[in-house]
This record gives structure tokens, sequence and C-alpha cells, in this order.
């Protein structure tokens, strides 16, 4: 199946063996696929063991285990909804290598085979999220900085990375020639897919304030501690996670993750003191006031992580929309594919995964559709007004096009519908915008509804394929 995917090839690369070793064995994908999340989260968590061992004193247990048990609990039990995202295994991945970094600073020596380890894992980190790529070239430029003015030779975790994203690079030109052709094709219906402005991005919701607290902090955790090498690379890694959220102009909830993963880090490097531990205001007024940034904020998503385990989550059209396909799937049992018409994510994967059905769409989501119509939708209109096909954009015909095309190819057996509503991307009615199409017209007039279920229309394909 052909598969529009405007993210870099190595995260649907990742994925192949596992769907391959699902067909053979008939495990779950999605177990699999969380399987290989928690062993990427177990290398991850042994090296960075590894590393702080040489960054702290080695009298010093009791900041190495505070370091860790935050780390555990970044990596384990606060990504809740954002396991396995590509920001929660980035930020494992590229952990160790920023511990490593301060190692190197202190002019310590890593041995050999963990610090090509490291480089291996930051190398994959950066693959998976390519706008990392300047937080690593902030922190490589700064450490080498630092090493050259003591006269010190270059370490092999950076020709590491830097080698495996040359070959990454390479290896997406052979074996995905179509992707950089699409991306240009696809870049400006992208950009305006929910893009959000500066000041939404960096203060709009909690995330983003811990984020920005923590970089402002920084200078005060820097004094607090004895390992100053360590909180510069955090600081300056949180800089450049943020800057990549701001490059991306969305600032979904876990686009932050990584930044506010280091920031807290480096909150709690502040809050543990060391360097100018005593009863003078200023250490313990710094520390309080780091505590009081960081404690809230773990507590909060501790919370959060227990209540998506209990179940007990927020619920909003996305999850209720999600229960109510998941019990249908379960109760019907389609034999054929099944598609999705809607602009949320959540609305088809895991949710299609896990409820071992097929998919009918080179689309995971209808993503674009929100994105071709953002100027009636920053303007506030309660519905959208589908546009007649002359007087739309190429690249809206050829997307609509694609999306009648794998009607008629796949012939999904049921095709879900969002119903529009006036909240948010779903003032563009799908349904309607698709059918100004005549090649969709025509391979939708395959199906009949079948039932109105909550925020869905049902439709069934009543014409079999032949």
């Amino acid at each position: 199946m052909d598969l529009v995917e405007v993210n870099p090839p190595l995260v649907v690369w990742m994925g192949l063996p596992l769907v391959r070793l699902a067909g053979v064995t008939g495990w779950s994908e999605v177990a699999l696929y969380r399987g290989m999340v928690w062993a990427v989260v177990g290398v991850s968590l042994l090296l960075s063991a590894r590393m702080l061992g040489l960054v702290l004193d080695r009298d010093d247990g009791r900041r190495r285990a505070g370091l860790l048990l935050v780390a555990v609990f970044l990596l384990a039990a606060m990504p809740g909804p954002f396991f396995g995202q590509r920001e929660h295994l980035a930020l494992a991945l590229v952990l160790p290598w920023l511990f490593g970094w301060a190692a190197r600073i202190g002019g310590l020596e890593i041995p050999t085979r963990d610090a090509m380890a490291a480089g291996v894992l930051a190398a994959v980190g950066v693959a998976l999220k390519p706008h990392y790529v300047f937080a690593a070239l902030a922190i490589g430029g700064y450490v080498c900085a630092r090493r050259w003015r003591t006269g010190r030779r270059m370490v092999p975790e950076l020709a590491v990375m830097a080698g495996l994203l040359v070959c990454y690079a390479a290896a997406v030109m052979i074996a995905a020639p179509e992707y950089l052709p699409l991306i240009a094709r696809l870049k400006a219906v992208y950009w305006d897919y929910v893009r959000r402005p500066i000041g939404t991005i960096l203060g709009g919701t909690l995330s983003p304030l811990t984020v920005v607290a923590s970089l402002l902090l920084w200078p005060v955790s820097r004094y607090l501690t004895r390992y100053r090498a360590l909180a510069d690379v955090l600081g300056i890694a949180t800089l450049g996670f943020l800057g990549a959220v701001v490059l991306q102009h969305k600032g979904f909830g876990y686009h932050y993750y990584p930044s506010l993963g280091t920031g807290l880090l480096l909150l709690l490097l502040g809050t543990m003191g060391g360097a100018n531990a005593g009863w003078a205001p200023w250490p313990i007024s710094g520390r309080a006031v780091t505590a009081l940034v960081a404690l809230p904020c773990l507590t909060l998503f501790l919370l959060t992580a227990i209540g998506r385990a209990q179940g007990s989550a927020a619920k909003g059209p996305v999850k209720a929309g999600s229960r109510e396909i998941g019990a249908f799937l379960r109760g019907h049992r389609p034999t054929g594919a099944v598609v999705i018409f809607s602009p949320w994510m959540e609305d088809s994967f895991p949710l299609v995964l896990e409820s071992d059905v097929s998919w009918g769409s080179r689309y995971p989501f209808m993503w674009f559709m929100p994105a071709l119509h953002r100027t009636e939708l920053t303007a506030g209109d309660s519905r959208i007004s589908c546009r007649r096909p002359a007087s739309q954009p190429a690249v809206e015909r050829a997307l609509v096009g694609t999306v009648a095309e794998d009607l008629g190819r796949y012939h999904p057996e049921l095709v879900f519908v969002r119903r529009p509503d006036n909240a948010d991307l779903l003032r563009v009615n799908l349904l309607a915008c698709f059918s100004r199409h005549s090649t969709f017209r025509r391979e939708f007039a395959a199906y009949r509804q079948r039932v109105q279920l909550g925020h869905f229309i049902v439709f069934e394909r009543i014409q079999r394929q032949d």
C-alpha cells in the first residue's frame, strides 16, 4: 500500500520489521511497538546511568540517584498519551549523549564502546525528528569550543553521529526517492495545518511555560550546582528543543516533550544544590524557586499518567469518537478494510491497529482539508464553504483525487465520517468538500449510509469488488 507521510521515512522503516513479525507470529503490532519502545527506554537508562557515573563525583550517590529517578519518570511514567511518539523516543535516545558531553567538557574520558553507543542512539533520535539537529549542532559546537581551548582531541560520538546522519540522508534519497518531491508539493499545505502564533506556542499551556521558566532559571541552577558543565548542556538542549517547537509552528502537546524533560532535569540539578549549599539567603531562595517550578509540573504529569492508566483521562470529542468507533468495530468485525474521514489522527490510530482491521487509504487522517481552509478557519467562520473545483488550488484537487482513487483501489468496507461541528477543525465538512469532485462522487456512489454513530456517520460499501 502507498503511504503519504510528511515525516521522514525512518519512523515508517522502524515499524516495518514489527509489522512483518506480527504477520508471522500473530502477535499484536501495537504490543510489539510498545515492546520496542520499552527496549529503547531500558537501553537509554542503562547508558545514562553509566554516563552519570562519570559526570558526577564518585561519592555523590544522592544526586546520581535523584537524576536517574527523574530520568525514569520522564521516560517511563510521565509520557502518558505521548508514549512512543517520536519526541518521546528522541528524548530517550539523546539523553545518554547529553550526559556524555557533560563528562567530556570536564576532561573525562568515556569508554569507546559507551561513546559509540551514545553517538548511534543520538543519531537515530535526531533522524527521527530532524528539527533537533539544531540542538545537536549547538551542543556539539559548545563542547568542541570548550575542548579546543584546552587542546583536547575530538571525540568519536560526534563523528559517529554525523556519519550515520549522512548515511541516513543517502538512504532516503535511494530507498524513498518520492519523499523529497512529496515534501516539496505538500510543504505549504502542511505549514498551514494548525499553525499557531509564536506567542501561543511559548505561553499557551503549562508545558511551554515550564520550559521557559526552566530557561529563565538556568543561571540560578548553574550557580547552585558544582556540575556547571551538566547544567550548561541541559540548558542548551532545552533551548534547542524549544526552538524546534517554534520552527514547527504547531505547538502540539507532545512537541514540548524533549524540552520539558531536559528543562526539568536542569531544575532538579539546581534544586539539589551542591556548590553553594548552606544557609545564605541566595542559595536557599534559588533552590526554593526552582523547586516551586519543578515539583508542581512533575506532580501534574504523574497524575496525568495515573489517570490514563486508570482510564480516567479527560473526556472530549476525540476520545468519545474513538470509543464509539472502537465499540462499533468490536461489535461488527468487518472483514474488509475501513477508512475514517477525520481531521484528527486520534480517530484513526492506534485504534485501527488495536481493533485488528485493515486500513483502506494512503492517508492516516485527513489533515490537509483544514490546512487548505486555514484562512476561513482563522477568520472564525462557523461553517466553511467548500470551493468549486474550478476555484480550487491544484494541490487540493490532487489530494482529494487520491482519496477517491483509494476508494476505488482498496474498496474499504466501511467509511466513518466525522460529523461537522462549530468547534475547531470540524467546521470543515469533509464529505461535502470531497463530494465537489466528480471522481469522488463516482467512487462514493458505491456506499450507502448504514448508521449514525455519535460523532460519526457510518457508510457501508454495497458494490463489492469484482
